[in-house]
């Protein structure tokens, strides 16, 4: 009787240990059959969320799957190649749009510009200045564009000033030159309309008033002045100096520089000055003239084009306005030639 019971005690604990080895080898080979069914899955999960991210060229490695993953995978690459060919076709449009918009605002800026010959290009050069100032600050490449854009309409209000006031060839009388001061308002409360262009409203509102606080339309004093309207007032006053205009022979660079340096902290932040002297000390801003000298024939073909369809009235820097802070002209610093190209 003691033996039976030992044997079927014998028996229950072979069962039992086998029992327990079958269940573990069942979570084993459970285990890699997870492993090999869900790593495709987390691949696919990850690859997603690179996509999402903007990675839009990932792919999912088909290689080893199961047809079903396969097939789910080959499709997820389908729709992921599509998108990405969708996304490079909206880049590519955006990048078009861009260039026809900035096309358009050169080619306006440059209409203002065209029906005074001793103004034309000046929006051109002043952009190209201001940038080269901004760069020579340290600004980043975003601001750096930011203040191109500001300064390359930063005249557009002249298009709602009398066309005899903007081309007189002397001196402005009280009521001429208040006349003259109203641009810089008109011109924001035109690019105050364009919600795209709001953000360079200060540089075109601004970009007359001085560090000292004596400036136009608002007496703006200092710090108070946007960076973007005293780095272009700079630009402006270079630019105006070194062309000839009907009250005046261009001054030579040399003697600008000298009177941007004198009229620091009156009229310009010493800051933007010293930007400024660097950037025309390591030939940058030469070169920036230099390029922006050069118009394409596109951008003259269009400013003409609006010129003669609209009328539009051109004037970059009005008779009288930067005589002010200027002593007479020496003959001798009388530019006898502008850059070459």
């Amino acid at each position: 009787m003691t033996a039976a019971f030992a044997a079927v005690g014998r028996m229950i604990y072979r069962t039992v240990l086998i029992s327990l080895l079958l269940v573990a080898l069942a979570a084993f080979f459970a285990l890699l059959a997870s492993r090999w069914v869900g790593k495709p899955v987390q691949h696919l999960a990850e690859t997603s969320h690179e996509i999402a991210a903007g990675n839009f060229g990932q792919r999912v490695d088909t290689l080893g799957l199961t047809f079903e993953m396969a097939d789910l995978a080959d499709n997820f690459n389908r729709m992921s190649g599509h998108v990405e060919s969708y996304v490079e076709q909206l880049k590519r449009a955006a990048a078009a749009n861009r260039e026809l918009f900035i096309g358009s605002i050169r080619a306006f800026a440059a209409a203002i510009d065209a029906k005074d010959p001793y103004t034309r290009g000046h929006s051109e050069r002043v952009a190209a200045v201001s940038r080269s100032i901004a760069s020579s600050l340290g600004l980043e490449a975003d601001f750096q564009q930011h203040v191109w854009l500001g300064a390359l309409l930063h005249d557009v209000g002249k298009i709602g000033v009398d066309d005899r006031i903007l081309k007189k060839g002397g001196v402005l009388t009280p009521e001429e030159f208040d006349q003259m001061k109203l641009h810089t308002v008109i011109g924001a409360e035109i690019m105050a309309r364009i919600e795209q262009l709001r953000d360079i409203v200060p540089a075109i509102r601004w970009h007359h008033e001085n560090w000292n606080g004596r400036g136009y339309p608002d007496a703006l004093r200092g710090e108070d002045i946007p960076l973007i309207a005293r780095i272009i007032a700079v630009a402006d006053t270079f630019d105006a100096v070194t062309t000839s205009r009907p009250y005046q022979q261009a001054y030579t660079l040399e003697f600008a520089v000298e009177t941007i340096t004198k009229l620091t902290g009156t009229r310009f932040d010493a800051k933007i000055t010293t930007a400024f002297l660097k950037a025309f000390n390591t030939g940058l801003i030469e070169n920036a003239i230099r390029r922006a000298s050069q118009p394409t024939e596109q951008m003259e073909a269009s400013a003409a084009l609006m010129v003669s369809d609209v009328g539009i009235v051109g004037s970059s820097q009005a008779a009288g306005e930067p005589s002010a802070a200027l002593p007479p002209m020496p003959k001798e610093r009388r530019a006898t030639a502008r850059l070459k190209p």
